[in-house]
Parts: C-alpha cells; structure tokens; sequence
C-alpha cells in the first residue's frame, strides 16, 4: 500500500507543516495560475489520474474552481475523497471523507 499523500491543487505560499501528520505534501502547482486556460484543465486532471490515489487527501487551498474540478473528478473516480479543512480555533488540519452518494441526491 502506498503512503498517504496531502495533494494541493495550487499551493499559494501558506503554511503546511500541519497537515504533514497526514501525509506527504504534492502540489499541483506553486504560485499562480491561468483558471481560464482549458490546457490548465485537461492538465490537471491528467495529473490526478497520475499522482492522486484512493485513500489520499485533498487539501482545499488556492483556486476555488480548480479545488471543484479537482474535487468533481476524485469523487467520480473513486466514489469519495478525504478532504483536509484548515479550523482557524484549533490552529490545525481536520479531515473529512465525502462519499459520492452524499452529494447531489435524496440525502434527507
């Protein structure tokens, strides 16, 4: 079984350190970016199929509408994700699993 990793989409320069407990950080991209590109797209996506794996985290930080393509995709290809959500209180990371038959159905 291969070791967690923490995947950013677009890391913008923040802090990190703290979501290391749980896994390695693999950015997308540093710095920033075209979000109006659909080469940007296409490659990003590819980039998921390559480096993201069941199991793995997405920490939502950069690009609100890269993080949803991102997000969009995992979900599809896996049928959840674990998310990682800075708590500003806590001053830490707090993961969450989003199973796909937890969005956009009857879920009353």
């Amino acid at each position: 079984m291969k070791p967690k990793q923490v995947v950013l989409v677009q890391d913008t320069g923040h802090e990190y350190n703290k979501a290391e407990k749980f896994g390695k950080i693999l950015p997308y991209i540093i710095g920033p970016v075209n979000i109006f590109s659909n080469t940007r797209l296409v490659d990003l996506i590819a980039w998921l199929d390559a480096n993201f794996n069941k199991g793995d985290y997405l920490l939502m930080t950069g690009s609100l509408f890269l993080n949803c393509v991102a997000f969009n995709h995992i979900t599809k290809k896996f049928g959840e994700i674990n998310v990682l959500v800075f708590h500003n209180g806590e001053q830490t990371y707090r993961s969450m699993t989003v199973k796909n038959n937890m969005i956009g159905g009857n879920n009353d």
